[in-house]
This record gives structure tokens, sequence and C-alpha cells, in this order.
């Protein structure tokens, strides 16, 4: 959901630092927030937000997989993880094919946490992006994430950045994709955009792209 975004985040911040039953297990790192998972429950730190769940978010570094956490006043490095849990991941050779459809559109079937959905491909776009009513039948509880600022190609818009557990394209899975959701029925396929994209190889074949892990 990438080029079209112009992104200003709105944090909710809570009022209380609760005593945390198990310490944090880093899941993602990005350059301005990490995903963590504390006694059960994922949750999206951002940097300069104030503490949550006990926790607050110092230094991320997406170059080691890691991230600086204050936990109730103490300092911690943490290492991220990967769940082993779930279906068998694809291996690092998997890949996909996306062809124009009749309009000229590069559009492929896939899946958002395991749910079928058709995407449309777009290499410009700068993050995944959802409509409201997608999203809702997908069983993504977007209301939760971080209110954002979208400027799409209609105009400007209100969206909410959350995490994807998995996006399955082919034979190419990924977890913990970044995406927004806007609030509207646009666009009317999810757009696949550079936060997954970059994270494979991109091939032009003619008119159809070739994607690779």
């Amino acid at each position: 959901m990438r080029g079209f975004l112009g992104l200003g985040v709105l944090v909710v911040s809570l009022c209380c630092t609760p005593l945390l039953a198990r310490e944090p297990v880093l899941l993602g790192v990005f350059p301005d927030r990490v995903l963590v998972e504390i006694d059960g429950q994922r949750l999206v730190l951002m940097m300069g937000a104030d503490v949550t769940e006990g926790v607050r978010l110092l230094s991320p570094d997406t170059r080691t997989g890691t991230a600086w956490l204050e936990i109730q006043g103490e300092r911690r490095q943490f290492a991220s993880v990967r769940r082993t849990e779930g279906p068998p991941r694809a291996d690092t050779t998997a890949q996909a094919r996306v062809y124009p459809d009749a309009s000229g559109a590069l559009t492929v079937a896939g899946s958002i946490n395991g749910h079928a959905v058709r995407f449309l491909v777009d290499t410009d776009a700068p993050i995944t992006t959802l409509g409201a009513v997608e999203a809702q039948r997908l069983g993504i509880a977007y209301a939760r994430g971080d209110l954002t600022q979208a400027r799409t190609a209609a105009g400007l818009s209100f969206g909410y950045r959350v995490i994807l557990d998995q996006v399955r394209i082919g034979g190419i899975v990924l977890e913990e994709v970044e995406a927004v959701v806007l609030q509207s029925d646009a666009p009317r396929l999810p757009v696949l955009g550079a936060s997954f994209l970059s994270r494979v190889q991109v091939q032009r074949q003619g008119s159809a792209l070739l994607l690779q892990r």
C-alpha cells in the first residue's frame, strides 16, 4: 500500500503501567515501530509513544533485527524471534507470477491471514492498502491500529496502520506485513505495495511480473 500515502501518525497512549506477567517477545522490527507479544497479546509499539502495557520503545534497529525497550524503567535489548507454530512456510525459492487482467491491471489471487483475496499489484504503492469493508470481511481489527493520513488518487483520506499476520501469493508467504486500512470502501481490491514487494525480488517479464523469495 505505497507511493500515494502521506502519513501522520496519531498515537494513543495509556494512562497506567501494569505489571508484566511475562516479558515481551519481539516479533517484528520496523524503522519507527516494533511488533511485540505480551501475555499472548500482539501490540505495536511506536517511537516516541508513552508506555504501553508497561513497555516503551526506545530504539529499533531493522539492520540487526533488534530493539531497545524500556520495561518498568529498565532498559533492555531484545532480538526478534520467529514463531514456529502454524503451517510450514514456503521455502526461499518460492515464486509467483502476476499477469495483467482484461483491463491491463496486474492482479493475482492470494490470501491475507488465511482468507482468500485477489490483489491489485502496484509497484509504485509504498504500502499495502485495504478498504474498510474488505478489512471487516477478513476479520482485521483495524480500529486498534494507529490513525494515519493517506493521500490516494481520490484525494486525502484517513486510515489505520496495521500489521497483517500473513500474506500469501502463489508459493510466497510473508509474515508481519505492514498495511493501511482506509476509512472507505476503496480500494475495491487490496493493493499490494512495497511493504510486501520490497521483501521479494520483482522481475518484469513482458507484461507480467515474476516475484521470487
